[in-house]
């Protein structure tokens, strides 16, 4: 006679694997919390670099057709027309506010600024183009394009800029100098009050102190 043996398992799960996956779940819940937002962020500000970078190429194509940039902007997703040609299709949004990106245009002087707010504030853009503590129309902004013959605005003071004095045959000196092209100074230090120690070679020195920062 053959016995055959069951080995009987319950079905149910035990308070150890729910304890399991309650966790997981919830490691899932929180990294999807941390890192995907961040995420998500930095793919809306390449999107407004790209669009600010159409924005400035259509404006640019505008000036070469017309001679001049449009007086005014359409609202965003309209086109941008001169001449019955389309040079820009759709004028973008803000992918994540969907509002115009704010451009400002100056026609007796042939120049435009456009601004928009990067949600990552350690984009090295922000830095680059010294918006830290703000760029364009009262500090509101902290990233923008503008035409080659101009610049945004930053609300950053200017910086210090340092040169290697004329001196003698001595080591020279790196000082602060209001104007270092006054002084056909060879090398330009910008916050850098040790001149990266070059003062010491005659190359790197200014002609003379024209350009040098008197105090006040």
């Amino acid at each position: 006679m053959t016995l055959s043996f069951i080995n009987k398992r319950s079905s149910g799960f035990s308070l150890f694997e729910i304890l399991a996956a309650v966790l997981v779940l919830a490691l899932m819940i929180f990294s999807s919390y941390i890192f995907i937002p961040p995420k998500i962020a930095q793919s809306r500000d390449a999107r407004r670099k790209s669009d600010l970078n159409r924005i400035k190429k259509a404006l640019m194509e505008h000036y070469d057709v017309s001679g001049t940039f449009p007086e005014t902007m359409n609202n965003c997703n309209l086109p941008l027309i001169v001449d019955k040609a389309v040079v820009l299709d759709r004028i973008p949004c803000d992918p994540s506010k969907k509002t115009p990106y704010f451009i400002e245009i100056n026609l007796s002087e042939n120049w435009f600024k456009a601004y928009t707010n990067l949600e990552n504030l350690k984009d090295p853009d922000i830095t680059y183009f010294r918006c830290q503590q703000g760029c364009g129309p009262e500090c509101a902004y902290n990233y923008g394009v503008s035409s080659p013959n101009t610049k945004i605005d930053t609300c950053m003071p200017p910086p210090l800029l340092y040169a290697c004095s004329p001196g003698g045959g001595g080591e020279g000196d790196c000082e602060q100098y209001d104007n270092p092209y006054l002084s056909e100074c060879p090398q330009v230090f910008m916050e850098d009050p040790t001149c990266q120690n070059l003062c010491g070679d005659n190359r790197f020195r200014c002609k003379d102190s024209s350009g040098k920062h008197v105090p006040e």
